[in-house]
């Protein structure tokens, strides 16, 4: 009887600092959170400017590059740069060859055509691999 007691009021003793702990902790995340919503909304309001000052969509880059290279699909693309300006970037496939290819987002122009080498692989790790012994 006299060691449940003894708990009962360490019990009792140490919820002031488990209170204290939980606020603290709960205080400190809350900013951390509210930080983390206004970037992802600023950085959401950021793509939608900068799409909508483009002259050229990205449906409208994709049908480009596929009207020049007959017979592609595309594996990937992403808006970036080329030559110091914004342009569409493209990753194709056409009769099992890969190659990349650019439309200029401000005029539509087709501004390259490249094959996909095996350099450009080796920054993804793919090109010098050991083969594995097994």
């Amino acid at each position: 009887m006299r060691f449940r007691n003894t708990i009962r009021v360490l019990a009792l003793a140490a919820m002031p600092f488990a209170a204290t702990a939980l606020a603290a902790q709960s205080s400190t995340s809350k900013p951390a959170a509210q930080a983390q919503q206004r970037m992802a909304r600023h950085a959401a309001t950021a793509k939608q400017e900068a799409s909508a000052s483009l002259a050229i969509s990205p449906d409208s880059a994709r049908r480009i590059a596929l009207t020049n290279l007959p017979g592609a699909t595309v594996k990937r693309e992403k808006l970036g740069r080329n030559g110091g300006k914004q342009a569409y970037m493209f990753t194709l496939t056409a009769n099992g060859r890969t190659s990349r290819a650019a439309v200029d987002a401000e005029t539509g122009a087709f501004t390259q055509v490249a094959p996909h080498s095996a350099r450009a692989n080796r920054t993804h790790g793919t090109a010098n691999k050991k083969p594995s012994r097994r």
